[in-house]
This record gives structure tokens, sequence and C-alpha cells, in this order.
């Protein structure tokens, strides 16, 4: 009664074949089985994992004008390292996040004995969408906190520094004037 993964690269000849890469954009989603928003710890050899689902779905105009949801999906996510300890400290029910990955198959059996087939996302990269909020990154080798915009004004061009002789900009980045050719 345990999962098996069905490798995600096959051999055929001297090829090596491996499953394309996805992009998937949704909304984090609780997971069914336990209702938690995801499942997090760390291996006997100290690597951290997050498992976690997105729901995919397209916005739609009904025939009626109102807008509903369209056709969707929804995957596991599976992260490593690093990024499982990002993903962790960074995701919120609802959020729309952007992940890149790749798919994989896995097998299992359930407590009766019947063998089930679902797909998880590797995850190799993991985001918000910038669609409809904003976002401040954080790097984690820092701790001064959120990296933010500079607001140090831009430095306009010294009098006499215009390599045109004249002109130059008027401070606010548009230009004074045509230099004399």
């Amino acid at each position: 009664m345990g999962r098996t993964q069905i490798p995600s690269t096959t051999r055929q000849g001297e090829h090596q074949m491996t499953t394309p890469t996805i992009i998937l954009v949704g909304r984090i989603v609780k997971i069914k089985k336990d209702g938690d928003l995801y499942r997090a710890g760390t291996t006997k050899n100290g690597k951290n994992y997050i498992q976690f689902r997105i729901l995919c779905s397209n916005r739609v105009k009904n025939p009626d004008g109102s807008w509903g949801y369209g056709v969707s999906c929804s995957r596991t996510c599976e992260a490593w390292n690093d990024l499982a300890t990002h993903i962790q400290s960074s995701i919120k029910e609802g959020d729309e996040y952007i992940i890149i990955g790749n798919e994989s198959d896995e097998r299992f059996e359930d407590s009766s004995g019947v063998t089930h087939y679902t797909q998880k996302v590797n995850v190799r990269e993991a985001g918000p969408s910038l669609r409809w909020g904003t976002a401040q990154l954080v790097n984690a080798n820092q701790q001064a906190g959120p990296r933010q915009a500079s607001t140090t004004p831009a430095m306009a061009p010294q009098a006499g520094s215009d390599p045109w002789g004249s002109g130059g900009f008027d401070g606010f980045g548009q230009p004074a004037g045509e230099p004399a050719f």
C-alpha cells in the first residue's frame, strides 16, 4: 500500500526522453484529504519538502453575459530544499501562483488493493502572479527585509557633460532640445 513513482524519463534506444516543462497559473487550495493548505517536513537525510495543490481554471463569459469558471484542473505540486522552505513561508490559500515544473505520474494502492494513478508536478520555480496584486521579494540570504525600489532620485546629467555639446535633459528624462548637426 505504498506509493511508487513512475520514472519521468524512459530510455528508448540511445535517446533519453523526459517529460516536458509545464507552466501552471492558478490558485493555492487546500489538500482534499486532510483540509491542510500543505504538507511539509524534512526527510531522514535532512532535505526539506512541501506538497501543495494548485487549481487552474479559465474565466469564461456565460451566455447570459455573466462571468464564471470554465474547465478546471488541479495538481499536487512538490518542491524540495530551499525552494520548499520559501514556498512554505510565502503561500496563502487563494493566492494566485505561477508554477513551473515537470509532471510525473505516481502509482499507489488503496486499502482495498485497488491501484490508482495520480499526477504530480515537480516544482522548479514558483512565484506569485502579479496580475491582481503586488509582491515584495525578500532575499533569503539577507535579513534586512524586503527589497524596495530606490528612493534616491536618478542623477540628471550635469551641465557641460552632454556628449552632443548642447541640450542635455531637463531633469525629468526629456530631451531639452535636438543637438545641432
